[in-house]
């Protein structure tokens, strides 16, 4: 299995420590971020394969990162999976016009794992 650098941002310092417990149990290399400037910072220093991001978070939200990234010619591949409790059908909308990949309603961390195996 090809190894992914992941970014995981999100403000919620026990959602995070949850995410750093399961990736080290996946083997996937990551690096955290509690919101979408800190993420851009860890991105443009390192190269990132995916972005897990929270949607409601201070300073900048993580609709705001996903269009960032994917109107940026130089990081539009990088892989977006949205992790948020505020899934619903008009966050979806939202989430596709970002232009996001993926979207997960949290906590569902198996099915965050399983999209993060098929990136593989």
């Amino acid at each position: 299995m090809a190894k992914i650098n992941i970014l995981i941002v999100d403000d919620e310092p026990m959602i995070r420590a949850l995410l750093e417990n399961t990736m080290h149990r996946t083997n996937y290399p990551c690096w955290f971020a509690e919101n979408g400037e800190k993420a851009l910072e860890i991105i443009a220093a390192q190269p990132v394969d995916v972005v897990v991001t929270d949607i409601d978070m201070p300073v900048m939200d993580g609709l705001t990162l996903c269009r960032q990234i994917k109107n940026d010619p130089e990081l539009k591949e990088i892989y977006v999976v949205m992790f948020s409790s505020l899934i619903n059908d008009q966050m979806v909308i939202k989430c596709k016009k970002a232009m996001a990949d993926a979207y997960v309603t949290k906590p569902e961390i198996n099915q965050l794992i399983q999209i993060l195996d098929k990136r593989c």
